[in-house]
C-alpha cells in the first residue's frame, strides 16, 4: 500500500503561516505582542550587552514612532556592528517589517526570506516572517480542512 506524504510544501508553509497566525494572535503572547508586531521579549532583552541593548533600544524607538526609515538604518547598523547577536533573527524581522511598512515589498520578502533561511530554528520570528510573506501576497492559496488538522497537529507538537 502506497501512504501519501503529507508533509507537502505546501503544508509545511501553511503550517508556518498559521502558526505564526497562532503566535501573533495568542493571548498567552500578549506582553511581548504590540498590536499585530512581535517585540524581542524582556527576558532575552535583559541577557544582551549593554551597549548592544542600547542600539536595539534606539531601534525600536525609532520603529515605534512610525519612523520606519530610520529604524530600517538602525536596524541594519546593528545587524553589521553585533553580527552574531541572540537578537539578530529579531533584527532580520524588524528590517523587513520596516520596507514593508514602506511600501517596499519585493525587498521585504527578500528581508522576511532571510529570517527563514538563517534562522530557521527560531520558530517565532521564522513564522512570522512566512506570515507576513504571505499577508498581501499570495492569498489564492487554499488549505483543506485535511491541511488544517494536520497544521493543528503539528502546531501543538511545536508550541
Amino acid at each position: 500500500m502506497k501512504v501519501r506524504h503529507l508533509l507537502t510544501s505546501k503544508t509545511i508553509l501553511s503550517t508556518a503561516i498559521f502558526g505564526a497566525f497562532l503566535a501573533i494572535s495568542c493571548p498567552c503572547h500578549a506582553q511581548d505582542v504590540a498590536g499585530r508586531e512581535i517585540l524581542y521579549p524582556s527576558k532575552e532583552f535583559a541577557k544582551l550587552d549593554t551597549f548592544e541593548g542600547v542600539n536595539l533600544e534606539d531601534a525600536d524607538k525609532l520603529y515605534g514612532k512610525r519612523d520606519y526609515k530610520g529604524a530600517y538604518a538602525a536596524y541594519k547598523a546593528y545587524s553589521f556592528e553585533f553580527a552574531k547577536s541572540k537578537a539578530l533573527p529579531y533584527v532580520l524581522l524588524r528590517m523587513g517589517r520596516c520596507l514593508h511598512l514602506l511600501e517596499k515589498r519585493n525587498a521585504a520578502i527578500k528581508g522576511y526570506q532571510d529570517v527563514v533561511d538563517y534562522f530557521p530554528d527560531e520558530i517565532r520570528y521564522a513564522a512570522a516572517a512566512l506570515y507576513y510573506i504571505g499577508e498581501r501576497g499570495n492569498r489564492s492559496v487554499a488549505v483543506s480542512d485535511a491541511d488544517l488538522f494536520i497544521i493543528a497537529d503539528l502546531i501543538l507538537l511545536v508550541f
